[in-house]
This record gives structure tokens, sequence and C-alpha cells, in this order.
């Protein structure tokens, strides 16, 4: 059985590639200001960014 990755095209692959650098770059900005909010705060951030990337890449996984 293929996966579905491997017919997912060139160009939406490259979009999650891009989505996840900015997830990262986020994640490391949310780091960086966590000396002013609290860890409560910084987990639901990332919870709610990470539910966003995975949700985004399921989107544009799925057959059109």
């Amino acid at each position: 059985m293929r996966s579905k990755a491997s017919r997912v095209p060139d160009q939406t692959l490259e979009g999650i590639h891009t989505l996840r650098l900015k997830f990262k770059t986020l994640a490391k900005a949310i780091l960086l200001s966590s000396k002013s909010t609290t860890i409560t705060e910084t987990n639901t951030t990332m919870k709610v960014w990470t539910t966003f990337l995975r949700n985004h890449e399921e989107e544009s996984q799925s057959p059109s």
C-alpha cells in the first residue's frame, strides 16, 4: 500500500516545509519570550500551533 505522502504534489510539500520553518521560528520566539510568560501560557500556545500545523498538513494531503 502506498502512503499518502507519495501522492502529494511537490508544491504542497514545499508549502508544508515552509510552514514547518515558520513554526520552528515561532517556537524559538515563544521560548525566548518565555521569561515574561508562564510555562502554562507557553505550553498552551505551542499546543495551539501544533494542532494548527497538524490540521493544515492533513488538509493539504487530503485528495481534492
